[in-house]
């Protein structure tokens, strides 16, 4: 009796996720390709880029701004105090190009928490009329601008947030990696939602790559108004709908791409520290939600050797898995092999985690971001 009642309780489960999974597919935005604008006068772009420690990863993003076909934007990129050639990198990179600055850090302020005290700088000293806030790790296609503000333009939006296609993912990074920066999302959030959504267990954003109108992150205080937040891109984004604008949420579809973790250590510190941030964050409940379920999965896995019936639970897993990596483009046999042990593993990421919130502080590229509930 309690087999059975666990098995239906587990297949209702399951079946909301695959329902989710299959949402996103059948109306999820992609970047298209767009040769050009569509506008007379090309609207300017600021693309905002900070960096601390990027020696390893920034050259490649710098090259392809360097390719775009867009032609009215700028590009400034502050130094966090990087500790590392990321500055030598930059500079041989930009190579002269008048386009790009580099913008020398200034001391830190206590008040802000990460990366957000960087880009409230960048802000401040850009002039386009979209700011397009990009992570290191991130490359753009030439036609990459074009597109992005096709999805602003199409959707009628303030802003919008692209979840890039991982270029590459070699060796034991699979492990990691799609399945813990996009899988879970797209089995949980229904992206098509966040449009005209101001429920925060509907809201889902990006910060590797969000372009938003100037005059609308004005609107919201920009990244002064969201200082003390961890997830600076989800924040953000929810200030602008809670002004009853409305936001798009896009998958790269490899016009805009970024690397994966450089190691399996690096993939691991990574994962760890996105569950530690979100848990702490404004979407907590979220992101307790997500726990909750991968947790379910890590169980059902167990259950197959109690009684062969759950073999249909992992099968209805499984379906959603292969979904999810169609919608990015990824090798769909590949993933699905490698599902199980992402499963198996979370429990070991989500102990790491709750050590760090136990702690409260977490450590990232040589600092301390000390953890509270927002």
């Amino acid at each position: 009796m309690l087999i059975n009642i666990l098995f239906v309780i587990l297949v209702i489960i399951n079946s909301v996720v695959l329902v989710i999974s299959l949402y996103n597919f059948l109306t999820i935005t992609y970047l298209l390709p767009v040769n050009k604008s569509g506008q007379a006068d090309e609207p300017k772009i600021s693309v905002l880029i900070p960096v601390r420690d990027e020696e390893d990863s920034i050259s490649s993003l710098v090259n392809s701004l360097k390719n775009l076909s867009y032609s009215n934007f700028e590009v400034l990129i502050y130094d966090d105090h990087s500790t590392d050639q990321t500055i030598s990198v930059i500079e041989k990179a930009v190579n002269k190009d008048k386009r790009v600055s580099i913008v020398k850090g200034r001391q830190e302020n206590p008040d802000y928490i990460g990366k957000n005290f960087a880009l409230n700088q960048l802000s401040k000293r850009a002039k386009g009329d979209y700011l397009l806030f990009v992570d290191s790790d991130v490359q753009l296609t030439p036609i990459a601008l074009n597109s992005i503000l096709k999805v602003i333009r199409d959707d009628k939006s303030a802003a919008v947030s692209i979840f890039p296609t991982q270029a590459k993912i070699e060796g034991l990074e699979r492990v990691f990696m799609p399945f813990f920066r996009e899988g879970v999302s797209l089995m949980t959030v229904p992206f098509a939602k966040v449009t005209s959504s101001k429920r925060e267990v509907e809201f889902i954003a990006n910060g590797q790559l969000f372009m938003i109108h100037r005059a609308v992150y004005k609107e919201v205080g920009g990244h002064e108004s969201v200082k003390d937040k961890y997830l600076d891109d989800v924040a953000l984004m929810m200030e602008v709908r809670h002004k009853g604008l409305r936001v798009s949420v896009a998958i790269g579809n490899g016009i805009v791409t970024s690397d994966s973790y450089s190691s399996l250590s690096k993939a691991y510190k990574g994962v760890s520290k996105n569950i530690v941030l979100s848990y702490v964050s404004d979407i907590n409940h979220h992101v307790s939600l997500t726990m909750v379920m991968m947790l379910v999965f890590f169980v059902q896995f167990f259950m197959v050797f109690v009684h062969p019936i759950f073999f249909f639970n992992l099968i209805l897993i499984f379906i959603a898995r292969v979904i999810v990596a169609k919608i990015y483009g990824h090798n769909q046999l590949k993933e699905l092999l490698v599902t199980p042990i992402q499963i198996l593993i979370y429990p070991f990421l989500l102990f790491g985690a709750l050590d760090k919130l136990n702690k409260g502080v977490l450590i990232w590229k040589g600092r301390r971001i000390f953890l509270r509930r927002n």
